[in-house]
């Protein structure tokens, strides 16, 4: 996607590997829609301002279009195993408790005890922020991080969790893969405090990723 926002027009193949590995995603993850979506909402506000971004946007349709085709034969089964076994979360969804539970997920795991990983949130919060602000200050392919890794990480947990009000099926694995977008956010942010504004190219600007300079 972030190859296609440079050149939508003249990229067949990349398009086909989107439309692939798209198609993967949702094979492999149920709640990979979400990330779909978040990353093509951070593309489209790249695009919509460009020239020729209503042909690019087409462009984009019809691969997701062909990504829906591709997963439609297991439609019915996602389809069933959202309304059975409710047995992951019992009663009615408590939106803080969740959101808790994967904030701890996010940061220390698993396997440390919740006590410590409550106070160890604070830290980790600092570090999220001062990581963002990092970035909103640097160039504009440092912003450009800030703007894909933030819809990584934002879409696919506000949405599962938004599923989950109606189907209280909820476990903090629904989101794991939101937490690369979190994980981008700190080495972006921290290269971007190491480098100083000059050097902000190099480190963060996902240099065999992203458009020029």
């Amino acid at each position: 996607l972030l190859r296609l926002a440079d050149a939508p027009q003249t990229q067949t193949r990349l398009w086909l590997i989107y439309v692939a590995a798209a198609a993967a995603a949702l094979y492999t993850h149920y709640f990979a829609l979400f990330l779909l979506l978040g990353l093509g909402c951070a593309w489209l506000l790249e695009m919509r301002p460009r020239p020729g971004a209503r042909r690019a946007i087409g462009l984009y349709a019809a691969a997701n279009a062909a990504v829906a085709l591709l997963y439609l034969p297991w439609m019915a089964i996602v389809w069933a195993q959202l309304r059975v076994d409710r047995s992951y979360w019992l009663g009615d969804l408590k939106l803080q408790e969740a959101t808790l539970d994967v904030a701890l997920r996010f940061s220390s795991g698993e396997t440390m005890a919740e006590r410590t990983a409550l106070w160890l949130l604070l830290p980790y919060a600092a570090i999220t922020l001062l990581a963002c602000v990092a970035l909103v200050r640097q160039a504009r392919q440092a912003r450009r991080l800030l703007v894909y890794a933030g819809f990584w990480l934002l879409a696919p947990v506000v949405a599962v969790l938004a599923l989950a009000l109606n189907i209280p099926k909820f476990n903090p694995r629904y989101v794991m893969l939101a937490l690369p977008g979190l994980l981008l956010l700190w080495a972006g942010g921290l290269a971007a405090l190491a480098s100083g504004r000059e050097g902000i190219g190099r480190p963060v600007s996902w240099r065999n990723l992203v458009s020029k300079p």
